[in-house]
């Protein structure tokens, strides 16, 4: 049964990021076909390997990523634990046209509010891309899992996770809480280097999927709004958060 994270542990996480700023992006006009191909077939896969691998390697604690974004989830995680996290950017994987799309500006409206959501519980370090830290807020529709980890348990998991079809990339780490819950750096200083981004995490073969009709087209049509900062504030199709 999972606990709580405790400091030193690793934080996996198993989908990229990235389905609200592709359906954005494709209902403004500057669809990516590549990344939202990518992005339907991960939201049409299901999250059981993932969790069966992480409970099988003795994972700590876990979230799932969907409407409140990466931080938001990983916030409510180490609420309860009494601890914070280290996340690095340069490693946080992405659908293909994800990050491309923000830094053109284009920023859905749930971006904005999930920052809101986080607030100041989050600190940014000097240098960080302003993409990237967007990718994190990023609302998901049937986004992956977050997994903490111990370090001595981690190649455990990649082999289980490989086992079931399943990619994972390291994001972070669990770390003593100061005056924040979550530390946003470029690259994981502790490991001497950049962090390899694996994070294509192309999906399996042959993925366990949803049923057709369970998850919402995100890419569909409807009502909401979000921020091109190049063009202003745009009445656009529906995006389900959620």
């Amino acid at each position: 049964a999972l606990e709580q994270p405790q400091p030193g542990d690793v934080l996996v996480l198993t989908k990229p990021l990235g389905t609200g700023v592709l359906a954005f992006s494709q209902q403004i006009g500057r669809g990516h076909a590549e990344g939202l191909a990518a992005a339907q077939t991960a939201m049409a896969t299901l999250n059981r390997g993932a969790a069966e691998a992480m409970l099988v390697a003795g994972a700590t604690a876990c979230t799932d990523v969907t409407g409140f974004g990466l931080f938001a989830h990983l916030m409510r995680m180490l609420r309860a634990s009494g601890w914070a996290a280290q996340v690095f950017a340069e490693s946080l994987p992405a659908f293909p046209g994800a990050i491309e799309a923000l830094r053109l500006g284009v920023v859905p409206g749930a971006i904005e509010r999930n920052r809101e959501y986080v607030g100041d519980m989050i600190r940014v370090a000097p240098g960080v891309d302003e993409a990237r830290v967007n990718l994190g807020f990023d609302a998901q529709t049937s986004g992956g899992l977050l997994i903490a980890v111990p370090p001595a348990r981690l190649s455990d998991l990649h082999r289980q996770l490989a086992q079931r079809g399943v990619a994972g990339a390291v994001v972070g780490r669990i770390v003593p809480r100061t005056d924040v819950l979550i530390e946003v750096v470029a690259t994981d200083a502790a490991a001497g280097s950049t962090p390899d981004t694996a994070n294509a995490m192309n999906p399996p073969a042959t993925p366990e999927t949803h049923s057709p009709d369970c998850c919402a087209d995100v890419f569909g049509s409807g009502s909401s709004t979000g921020t091109c900062h190049d063009g202003g504030r745009r009445g656009l199709g529906k995006i389900d958060d959620d």
